[in-house]
């Protein structure tokens, strides 16, 4: 896990250096998005001794709170996390300008329904007068017809009562009841303005339904839209599900192969400790075997003198042995006064170099010049002298050893022997053993540093990979934040979409309800309006019939009927 920290360091009290501390800040989930660590958290983290005291830095952290890589300097990652900070700001803040427009357009679309729906409620109030005036009109109808059945019991009785004829009504009753009929026939209203009536106000009703129509298709493509949107993020979900899933396995794999680096350098630095140990024995041995070898001969053993095969010089003729001898005491001879030649020389060329250190201190500031040039002149020709005298050094040394071992087998021959080679005769298998010892150890050691070298290369196959692997991680990584913010986007949009969705429907809704309503209430009308019509043909007819009964019982003229 990836926590941005704070470089921390202080002195150490007794054995003096600095302690560089990490203080854990914050840290990235696994949505990439940050998060405050609870809790103050500080960890040794000896990798960032090269930053500064508090230096903002990155690190990995496994799951031990162990440092999985070098921490790197965290400022160009907190610069990016800004900027896109406020690249979410700003395209937060034109969101909620299109939310806000878009509030304001439905605001302004919910007026105008309101408006018409206000106009249907107003036409719904003149006919539901209308209806109150055909109840007034039912009653006034119902008052006739109690009228009309009294005459017509009245004219029924007349046979009975011949004597009263004409004047079996007073006259102002009939007057009354002509007025009666008379305003009774005025207050019928013609059937065709409620039919106008009712005609405009289904006309209305079918216009706002078309235009209410219109904004219900609307918000069926807006449906349409945002599920095709809702399958697409969906979609998107799983796939960067899938990259999330597959990015923490890539990074599971990782951590692993760096725990087995870990694992492969801490085996290379035993198996070095081990190859430095058989050094270090080797050495040891060898001190040894040149001490019992110098005991053994009376003098220092040499590394790479040539052994001298004893028993091919015990078998040899003794005169060719000691032609032999002499023969290497010749050639040693010359090589020791060669040696000591040159030792002469490198005696004279210190003598030099000393004469011209005290002349130095002697001359003045120009001459100490040319003196000092002379100096190391002098001093270039010692060094080089000198390392020529050391192989020859060497050379005559295994010469002398040589003719030593000559002079020891042509005495014994000789019938000559002294202690030293009964002694070297002792310890002869001691020396073979250690031989045999150094070797054993030899081949150990050069085991060990083979192995150390393939290790080594091991692991520098391996940082190289990791490296990649590593590389090719974050770039996976910025490509899966880079969906993540998409699909945060998408995701956005989408519940932006659902809300002006249902917003939308919740506006259109109650408005379709009272559209509803109301061509309800104008179909009851409609069959109401049938009705009346039928009805006042039917009022009409018995108006008249009324006024001839009328006209039956007293000599009134009949008014003008109303047409």
């Amino acid at each position: 896990m990836q926590y941005l920290a704070e470089v921390q360091k202080q002195a150490k009290s007794f054995i003096g250096g600095v302690k560089t501390d990490l203080k854990l800040l914050a840290f990235q989930r696994n949505d990439q998005s940050w998060a405050g660590v609870p809790s103050e958290e500080v960890i040794a983290a000896e990798e960032a001794n090269h930053f500064n005291h508090g230096v903002l830095v990155l690190v990995e952290l496994g799951v031990n709170r162990q440092v999985q890589r070098p921490p790197k300097e965290a400022g160009k990652e907190l610069v990016a996390i800004l900027q896109n900070f406020s690249r979410i700001l700003d395209k937060s803040k034109n969101q909620e300008d299109e939310i806000e427009q878009w509030r304001q357009s439905l605001t302004y679309q919910s007026q105008e329904l309101h408006r018409r729906e206000m106009e249907i409620e107003s036409q719904a109030e003149q006919l539901q007068q209308l209806e109150q005036e055909w109840e007034k009109l039912e009653a006034q109808r119902n008052e006739v017809e109690q009228e009309i059945q009294r005459l017509e019991e009245i004219r029924q009785q007349m046979p009975h009562y011949p004597e009263k004829g004409r004047d079996g009504i007073e006259p102002e009753r009939l007057i009354h009841l002509q007025e009666m009929l008379q305003r009774l026939n005025l207050a019928i209203a013609p059937p065709e303005i409620l039919s106008d009536q009712l005609e405009a106000a289904r006309q209305a009703l079918e216009m706002h339904q078309a235009m209410l129509q219109t904004e219900w298709q609307k918000l069926a493509q807006q449906k349409s839209a945002a599920e095709q949107m809702q399958s697409q993020v969906e979609q998107e979900t799983i796939n960067v599900q899938n990259r999330q899933r597959d990015w923490e396995q890539i990074h599971i794999s990782l951590e692993k192969a760096q725990l087995d680096l870990k694992i492969q350098e801490r085996t290379l630095a035993i198996k070095q400790e081990s190859a430095e140990l058989t050094n270090l024995h080797l050495q040891s041995q060898e001190d040894i075997y040149q001490q019992i070898y110098q005991l053994a001969t009376g003098s220092e053993y040499v590394e790479g003198v040539q052994k001298v095969d004893i028993i091919a010089l015990q078998n040899m003729p003794l005169l060719e042995l000691e032609q032999m001898v002499s023969h290497l005491q010749e050639d040693l001879h010359r090589v020791e006064r060669f040696v000591n030649d040159q030792e002469e020389e490198l005696k004279m060329q210190q003598e030099t170099i000393d004469e011209l250190k005290k002349a130095i201190e002697q001359a003045n500031e120009f001459d100490r010049m040319t003196i000092g040039a002379e100096l190391a002149d002098e001093e270039d020709r010692y060094n080089m002298l000198d390392e020529t005298l050391i192989g020859q050094r060497r050379n005559l040394k295994e010469r002398q050893e040589t003719l030593k071992k000559h002079l020891q087998v042509l005495r014994r021959r000789q019938g000559f022997s002294d202690r030293q080679e009964d002694q070297t005769n002792d310890l002869e298998p001691v020396l073979r053993q250690l031989e045999a010892q150094k070797k054993q150890q030899e081949q150990e050691l050069q085991r060990l540093e083979a192995q150390v070298a393939q290790i080594r290369q091991t692991i520098q196959q391996t940082h190289q990979l990791l490296d990649q692997q590593f590389n090719e991680h974050l770039s996976q990584q910025k490509e899966l934040q880079t969906q993540q913010e998409h699909l945060k986007n998408s995701q956005a949009e989408l519940a932006k979409l659902w809300l002006q969705i249902e917003v939308y429907q919740q506006t259109l809704q109650p408005i379709q309800d009272n559209l509803d309503g109301v061509k309800q209430k104008l179909d009851a009308i409609g069959q109401f309006a049938e009705r009346l019509h039928h009805t006042s043909e039917s009022q009409s007819q018995t108006i008249g019939q009324i006024h001839q009964l009328v006209s039956s019982f007293a000599d009134v003229p009949e008014p003008a009927m109303a047409s």
